[in-house]
């Protein structure tokens, strides 16, 4: 099924007419037992040297010699060995080759070098990597100005895929959407990413002195799309498990979908959401009440989506408050291949995943910000 380029037309492919055109795992109703996945390194200090100390960790890629870890808020990327030691600096705070600002989404490229998002210059970077050191080798800029972070992934003919809002050529303009990108910084496609009709996730417009601000119903569904190595790419809204599996030129590969209930907020998120949302509106002549939604009881079924290294995509579950996380990993031709469990606390989408080896991301209000490695 030929994915349209307009958001109008893309929309469509998440309805149920079209699902029926696809393959589906939604056969496959046994999930084998869990694999429980174990720490064994955890990288950042709350003090002490400079290198260990993270601001914000938003990507993480590893080799057989190197971990790579993007730190946004120092506008930072090292490189660290695989026991945790620092060995260098790969990029500083700055406008100039090589330098970054706002640093995101790590990940290895078709020829095995090392590739960032650097959203506050708007362009990607490629860095070669050698022995003890990297130079910045490449350049493309994006061609957009949405800057939300987003894996850094590539299409069967190496076009890096750029993430971000897109423009036909005939002028029209979409909403998010895949751009794909050639080394000489041409873009040779456009591939429109659905948004969620109306109605899938509750947004209040609260008029306020300067416009309008745009509210989610805190704890609520959410869209996610997800972005994979040679191009292949997901889309759900995470109020049901139904999730859409493409391939690069847009047509569909699979579509995910299973009957799951959400599990119940416990008091403690309830009170945390109540709060987030008081936050919101009190710099506005509003109140809970006016909102055209409240604190939901149950979280959507879906927490996120991401791919690993070998082209798997996670489907992420909502779990119980303090639960440990768990996912279905689908191989690509739509089974479903295993269920891979690991600590509360640590996000893998931002993370480097391979087929036994995971590098997440922990960082929140109560902890410091840390890569944790997990074997399974």
């Amino acid at each position: 099924m030929r994915y349209a380029a307009l958001i109008a037309l893309a929309a469509m492919l998440i309805l149920p007419a079209c699902h029926s055109e696809a393959p589906s795992s939604t056969e496959y109703t046994e999930r084998p037992d869990a694999v429980e996945a174990r720490i064994d390194l955890e990288l950042g200090t709350a003090d002490g040297e400079a290198p260990y100390l993270f601001g914000r960790i938003t990507g993480v890629a590893a080799t057989d010699n190197h971990l790579f870890v993007a730190d946004q808020q120092g506008h930072t990327i090292r490189a660290y060995a695989l026991d945790g030691t620092y060995r260098f600096t790969v990029a500083t705070a700055g406008q100039g080759p090589g330098e970054v600002q706002q640093p995101c989404c790590l990940t290895l490229g078709p020829n095995g070098q090392l590739w960032v998002r650097d959203n506050g210059n708007r362009r990607y970077v490629q860095y070669r990597l050698m022995a003890d050191s990297t130079e910045p080798q490449a350049t493309i800029r994006m061609d957009h100005g949405h800057f939300r972070s987003a894996a850094v992934t590539f299409d069967p003919e190496d076009n890096l895929i750029d993430i971000g809002g897109g423009v036909e050529a005939n002028g029209t303009r979409l909403g998010r959407a895949r751009i794909h990108r050639s080394m000489t910084n041409e873009t040779v496609r456009t591939v429109g990413i659905p948004e969620a009709p109306e109605g899938r996730v509750p947004m209040a417009e609260v008029p306020f002195e300067q416009g309008l601000m745009f509210i989610p119903q805190p704890m609520g569904p959410l869209l996610r799309d997800a972005h994979g190595p040679g191009g292949d790419w997901a889309f759900t809204i995470t109020d049901r498990y139904d999730v859409t599996w493409f391939d690069a030129a847009g047509d569909t590969l699979h579509v995910l979908t299973r009957d799951v209930t959400g599990p119940e907020l416990s008091e403690e998120e309830r009170m945390s959401a109540r709060r987030s949302l008081q936050e919101r509106i009190d710099r506005m002549d509003v109140g809970l009440s006016d909102l055209p939604f409240g604190i939901p009881s149950r979280k959507p079924p879906i927490e996120t989506i991401f791919f690993d290294t070998d082209g798997r995509l996670w489907v992420q579950r909502s779990v119980e408050d303090g639960a440990p996380n768990e996912a279905d990993v689908y191989a690509r031709d739509g089974t479903l291949a295993q269920v891979v469990q690991w600590p509360a606390g640590i996000d893998l989408s931002s993370g480097h995943l391979t087929a036994d080896t995971l590098y997440g991301i922990r960082q929140g209000s109560d902890t410091f910000p840390q890569v944790v490695r997990l074997r399974y």
